[in-house]
């Protein structure tokens, strides 16, 4: 069973507690437009995150009166913390200077080739900062989509390839909805403990919705990506230094009895914005072919800073069972379903 959805999020009342200011470069005081600015509890959890406009302004809302902690981070720049910040009925007002991050890779570097988990010291503070820098592209894609500004006309299609040849069928639509995460996920709790692969019995209405038979194959969304949880359980290393584009893998560190992804967060070899998302499941059923089941998700930083999914596509095994008199039953590969779409036109701020 495959699962994906274009999921549009409610509005909320936003609450009077607020916190305003300008993001800057440090070196020219000039105005840091697309810069993501976050608030942070206690314990370290996000929760209100908001995108710097192109006068560098910037406003974000806490959830309640309190004492909260500032983040400010954009990609090729230093990111900025600053705690203890009182919120309570009046807006404060923190203006936060950034230090651009020059970014130089190494002229001997090991690249690996391997699955195990294992990093040369000279990739390991150049893997670190790449993840950093995508970590960031993937906060910058949310906030986009939180904010709601952005709209788009998207085609979308289905696709079902069967096991032997001229039994396929295509279903394609175009519609128009606002940004959002285009590959649906599930709770993080469930994809930790029970992996990415669950029978339909662990669907809920609020998460998605079923049509064929036989598992559902959830892919990561931007929370699982940036998941301490999932950056703790898979190993990263600079597979791909080449052209313009430098490509960070991650495989699971270790084997379970459920089904994880690996795969691939490509950037931008000199701005080191974020390109192109690629997974594949690992440790599925005998049933299913080595490759092939997996999908990808391409990036687009438009020049006022927001965010576009340009691209996507998932793609998952459909289960058969094996009915051959004498036989013992069980299930069998059916072919291919694939699902996916492309933004035709962004419509502009909504």
């Amino acid at each position: 069973m495959l699962l994906l959805g274009l999921l549009l999020g409610g509005v909320t009342t936003l609450p009077a507690q607020l916190v305003r200011g300008q993001v800057t470069v440090a070196a020219t005081g000039a105005p840091l437009g697309g810069a993501l600015v976050a608030l942070a509890d206690s314990g370290g959890t996000v929760v209100a995150r908001t995108l710097s406009s192109a006068s560098g302004q910037y406003a974000v809302f806490a959830p309640r009166a309190g004492t909260w902690e500032l983040r400010v981070a954009a990609i090729g720049f230093t990111p900025e913390r600053q705690s203890g910040i009182e919120v309570g009925a009046v807006a404060t007002v923190r203006d936060i200077a950034l230090m651009e991050r020059p970014f130089e890779l190494p002229e001997i570097l090991a690249v690996t080739s391997g699955d195990q988990c294992r990093v040369d010291p000279a990739s390991g503070p150049v893997v670190e900062r790449l993840l950093a820098e995508a970590t960031t592209a993937l906060g910058l894609v949310e906030a986009t989509i939180a904010s709601r500004r952005l709209e788009f006309v998207t085609e979308s299609w289905r696709v079902r390839l069967g096991t032997t040849i001229g039994d396929s069928a295509r279903q394609a639509t175009v519609s128009q909805a606002r940004a959002s995460w285009p590959i649906a996920s599930a709770d993080e709790d469930l994809l930790r403990e029970g992996g990415f692969v669950h029978d339909a019995g662990n669907l809920s209405p609020a998460t998605g919705y079923t049509e064929d038979s036989g598992p559902i194959y959830y892919g990561p969304d931007l929370q699982v990506l940036a998941a301490p949880w999932f950056v703790g359980s898979h190993c990263f290393d600079l597979a791909g230094a080449a052209g313009d584009s430098l490509t960070v893998r991650f495989t699971p560190r270790t084997r379970t009895a459920h089904v994880d992804i690996a795969g691939t967060l490509v950037l931008d070899r000199e701005s080191l914005t974020l390109r192109r998302l690629t997974f594949e499941y690992v440790g599925l059923p005998r049933w299913v072919p080595s490759r092939g089941a997996g999908g990808e998700v391409t990036f687009e930083r438009l020049p006022d800073g927001l965010w576009v999914t340009r691209n996507w596509r998932l793609r998952a095994p459909i289960q058969e069972l094996r009915r051959v008199i004498g036989a013992p039953r069980g299930a069998t590969f059916g072919g291919w379903v694939e699902v996916g779409g492309r933004v035709v036109e962004i419509v502009g701020e909504g």
